[in-house]
């Protein structure tokens, strides 16, 4: 009897089955790592839109076909998804962007002033109550994944107004 090389079939079976255990975890993996990514570029899109509502109340700009003087800027978020920039004058107020936040993330405010909504004093940018008043503390902002949980970002922004983006 002449031996023959190669495997056995229980050989087989257990290469195959750890072969299948680590590619399910490196799916895994590569899930978390792109839910990380969508929470980061939300989080980086938020500070542009924030930025952006501070600088319309710094520069005291109204949006178009709004008269009056500004009063403050709000940004808003609506079921969690959509980014408002509003601009309010002592005689009425008017959208200056509505924007939707990457796919997979949600944002949540807190402390809550309104339906989560926090809103920069014209002209010296520190934040506000939804009547214009110095909140005198500083909000965070919370976004985290729809996807997968654990994965968050959290954006401060002082009672001055100055957005901490680590």
């Amino acid at each position: 009897m002449t031996k023959r090389g190669g495997f056995t079939m229980v050989e087989l079976l257990v290469v195959t089955g750890i072969m299948v255990i680590l590619v399910g975890g490196a799916m895994v993996a590569v899930a978390r790592f792109n839910a990380g990514q969508k929470v980061k570029a939300a989080k980086e899109q938020l500070i542009s839109n924030l930025k952006l509502a501070r600088n319309y109340a710094k520069g005291m700009q109204t949006p178009r076909g709004i008269g009056g003087n500004l009063k403050y800027v709000t940004v808003s978020v609506a079921a969690n998804t959509t980014v408002t920039i509003t601009g309010v004058t002592d005689t009425d107020r008017g959208d200056f962007l509505t924007k939707k936040i990457n796919e997979g993330s949600e944002v949540s405010f807190s402390p809550i002033i309104g339906p989560d909504v926090l809103a920069f004093a014209a002209y010296e940018n520190k934040l506000v109550d939804s009547s214009g008043n110095p909140l005198g503390v500083g909000m965070s902002i919370v976004v985290i994944s729809a996807e997968s949980s654990g994965t968050t970002e959290i954006v401060n922004i002082s009672a001055s107004g100055l957005i901490n983006e680590k």
